[in-house]
């Protein structure tokens, strides 16, 4: 699964995803010119954790941008582990920019280095889902935000703690969904 550098960005936005209780959108981009966080904006602030700053959230409502933490969970799932992974081999081309400066999930192009689109992510998850047998059709980008959250909740971490992680917006009605379907998946409705 982990052969090439696409794949080991598409494991790295995964685990970051789950960990990060990210939206796909924070750490793709669904069109040109979009938001995406750069390599600069992830810090590796000790071996067990790291600090990803996005200039824009849905829930910034001031604009000024958040920070969010991701945990190493050390095990082959850990965020902290995929991304020094992935960002450990330099991507091929980078068009003239300065390593700081290059999107922080980049897919290799004509054009040389370009930002992670949704679509090319989606795609690659899709085709390894098929490849361990799982329906494709069940997942979408919406899967690492709603995964990590009923992780949290499978872990008994309380909804007030998770909604913060995740920077729900108050009174939010989808942490709460997530909530019940992790309940009903585990027959405790």
């Amino acid at each position: 699964f982990l052969s090439t550098l696409f794949d080991l960005l598409c494991w790295a936005i995964i685990t970051t995803g789950i960990s990060g209780l990210f939206r796909l959108g924070e750490l793709t981009t669904a069109r040109t010119g979009a938001p995406f966080p750069l390599r600069s904006h992830l810090t590796f602030v000790s071996p067990t954790h790291a600090r990803l700053h996005l200039p824009t959230s849905k829930t910034d409502t001031q604009h000024r941008g958040v920070d969010v933490v991701i945990h190493c969970n050390h095990s082959p799932t850990s965020a902290i582990r995929a991304l020094r992974a992935y960002l450990h081999l330099p991507p091929a081309s980078v068009g003239g920019l300065t390593l700081p400066s290059l999107p922080l999930f980049i897919i290799e192009s004509r054009a040389g280095a370009v930002p992670c689109t949704r679509s090319a992510f989606i795609t690659r998850m899709r085709d390894a889902l098929q490849s361990a047998g799982l329906n494709p059709s069940q997942y979408s980008g919406h899967s690492l935000r709603k995964g990590g959250a009923q992780s949290l909740f499978d872990a008994g971490v309380e909804i007030a703690n998770i909604a913060c992680a995740g920077r729900w917006a108050q009174g939010s009605t989808s942490i709460r969904l997530y909530r019940s379907l992790s309940q009903h998946a585990r027959g405790q409705w």
